[in-house]
């Protein structure tokens, strides 16, 4: 779990497109209704009455910006900008905590004590609170974008996902539709086997070609390392390619020496060949990505209803001033916001093994399976022809 509480997810953070939507509706009704500045002193927004403080403000900003090394610091334009985008953030926040507050579905105290033991438990003894020292995080800052980050993950699980149905003729028609983003390329399965010693790879690998298992392997030879791999053969390693490319099944490969060390050699297990993934598995996939699609639309149609019956006053000091599109533009692109990876879906449970150790670290992860039906990976999933870089759902 991170140890930072940034809202992602399902409407984690608003996207883009809605952040700057409503932050247009914001600034839009804010002359006819700012708050003076000498009402309450560090106010900068009101939420039905509900103050938001410049304080919040600063220490949300700081934490977003952990660990960013984009160079110069911003102009008062961009930080402002940015500014703007949080202060949406944070108004979309309270708008949630007052509907939860409304339900009585408020984040209870031992929600909040067992997220925070969670990540505590990913440090060792004292480890939490050094990283907070040196990240300069103030540990109650922390703990309410926490509480944000559950009432917002509440919200949308007890709310909105409720409201949502999925027909099966609507996911029938999405598979149809998109038939091509279910096609499965070839596949390979196989063993890498290392170790620091040629003969005991070796024989090693004639265990497994003989028909032995990973575990009377293992026991026999407790020095190697064998990590079972299934990786689309497109985008295996070149030398992995070549390797495999004249091997039959239940065959290993000639040992040959780790580019980190030791010997290395691979066992074939399977080819598996390229086909179109049935409706049946299919399905799970479908569902995860209507999912995303409704729950969006109807986080933002929730937030646009909330806004019309909602009195929202923002500080002058945040509206646009002139020259600051200007500004902007002679900047140059750039992010308003670091985001978490914060489109809105459902984080995809990985399961099996880990694969460990460094060599060819990038071949691996992508081997590493996810939750898909039949232990299919994100990776197996695209279109014939598709690059590298590109991947079907």
């Amino acid at each position: 779990m991170s140890t930072r509480p940034a809202l992602r997810r399902h409407g984690g953070r608003p996207r883009a497109a809605l952040l700057i939507a409503l932050l247009a509706v914001l600034l839009a009704v804010a002359p006819a209704s700012c708050a003076p500045d000498a009402e309450e002193t560090g106010v900068i927004a009101r939420v039905n009455g509900h103050p938001i403080y410049l304080s919040q403000l600063e220490s949300t900003y700081d934490l977003a910006q952990l660990g960013w090394t984009g160079g110069a610091s911003p102009s008062v334009a961009r930080l402002k900008r940015d500014y703007d985008a949080i202060l949406t953030e944070l108004i979309v926040q309270e708008l949630i905590r007052q509907e939860l507050e409304k339900r009585g579905a408020e984040v209870t105290r031992k929600e909040m004590d067992a997220a925070e033991a969670e990540v505590r438990a990913d440090y060792p003894e004292g480890g939490f609170e050094e990283m907070l020292v040196e990240e300069y995080i103030d540990l109650q800052t922390w703990r309410t974008q926490l509480a944000a980050r559950l009432a917002q993950e509440k919200f949308l699980r007890e709310i909105i996902r409720p409201g949502i149905t999925i027909d099966y003729e609507e996911a029938k028609a999405y598979y149809a539709r998109n038939i091509k983003d279910f096609y499965l390329p070839p596949r390979l399965r196989f063993l890498m086997i290392t170790g620091p010693d040629k003969d005991v790879v070796e024989k090693a690998a004639a265990m497994f070609e003989a028909g032995k298992d990973q575990q009377a392997v293992g026991e026999q030879y407790s020095q190697i390392s064998v990590q079972a791999l299934k990786m689309r053969q497109d985008r295996l390693p070149s030398a992995w390619s070549d390797i495999l490319a004249g091997l039959e099944p239940g065959h290993a490969a000639k040992v040959f020496k780790g580019e980190q060390g030791g010997f290395e050699t691979l066992v074939l297990q399977e080819r598996i060949p390229g086909k179109v993934l049935d409706p049946t598995h299919a399905y799970p996939l479908v569902e995860k990505v209507l999912l995303e699609r409704k729950m969006r639309e109807a986080f933002e149609n929730w937030i646009d209803r909330r806004l019309q019956v909602s009195t929202v006053t923002v500080s002058t000091h945040l509206l646009p001033a002139p020259g600051d599109a200007e500004d902007l533009r002679a900047e140059g692109p750039g992010e308003t916001v670091r985001e978490d990876q914060d489109a809105p879906r459902e984080e995809e449970p990985r399961e099996g093994a880990e694969v460990q150790g460094d060599e060819q670290t990038g071949a691996r992860e992508e081997a590493v399976r996810q939750g898909l039906p039949r232990d299919l990976s994100n990776e197996d999933i695209a279109p014939p022809g598709q690059s590298d870089n590109q991947e079907g759902i």
